[in-house]
């Protein structure tokens, strides 16, 4: 069972392993691949969508697309499936995807409903992953937020689709605030007090920055769910 006293696999490990040229050059591969999806989808018209939604059918399913291969990367490293030495690699997949939304993101301002609030959420994203050798399992659970992220997007296709009144709907609609309350709200609360524990305790090498990097992420989560509840609430009404 991970614990917060198992998060730190190496307390003596107390530097970021610096970003060698392969890795920044898996990262910019990744990024483009992410871009060049993006595109295809869109100017294709591969989704067979009006072409008002376009830009946000081809956003959301990058972002679906993403959020499943990193939720299956996590389970197998948790699970010791795959070495950290693998999971180290494949995490460059994530640093890619950030990268890409944000480009998304700016050059394409209906994809997003904030870039600035996307800023808060990639970048500190982007640096926690920098700590992947120091605090892998740590990273590895952070990554189960992206499950809520799997039935919230099926319910705006639904929307999109004017099923709002299914069964369908309704199910994934419940799912995705169970999912989002737990894995995001509760989960990084649970990550941002293991963190400040280990900063408070010295023997565990954690600096201020590591804990107090998942704290916009953390504050954004509880933001959004707000968001989603108004929603839910909207809906019932």
């Amino acid at each position: 069972m991970i614990t917060i006293d198992t998060l730190q696999d190496n307390p003596s490990n107390n530097r970021v392993k610096h970003f060698t040229l392969k890795t920044a050059a898996l990262i910019v591969m990744f990024s483009l691949i992410f871009i060049g999806c993006f595109y295809l989808l869109n100017y294709q018209n591969y989704l067979v969508v009006p072409a008002q939604s376009q830009l946000s059918w081809a956003s959301k399913l990058l972002a679906l697309l993403h959020s499943s291969t990193a939720l299956i990367i996590a389970t197998l490293f948790l699970s010791k499936v795959i070495k950290l030495s693998t999971w180290a690699f494949l995490i460059n997949i994530t640093r890619g995807y950030l990268i890409a939304a944000l480009v998304i993101h700016f050059f394409y301002p209906n994809t997003s409903h904030s870039f600035f609030t996307d800023l808060m959420h990639h970048i500190p994203f982007f640096c926690i992953t920098l700590y992947i050798h120091k605090y892998p399992k740590y990273i590895a659970m952070g990554f189960f937020s992206e499950a809520a992220l799997l039935p919230m997007y099926s319910t705006w296709y639904l929307l999109k689709w004017s099923l709002q009144n299914s069964l369908s709907f309704k199910l994934f609609a419940l799912l995705t605030l169970v999912l989002y309350l737990v894995c995001r709200v509760l989960l990084f609360t649970y990550l941002f007090w293991g963190m400040w524990k280990n900063y408070r305790d010295k023997r565990k090498g954690t600096t201020l920055l590591e804990a107090i990097l998942i704290l916009p992420i953390t504050i954004l989560n509880y933001y959004w769910f707000g968001l989603l509840l108004q929603k839910a609430y909207v809906q019932l009404a």
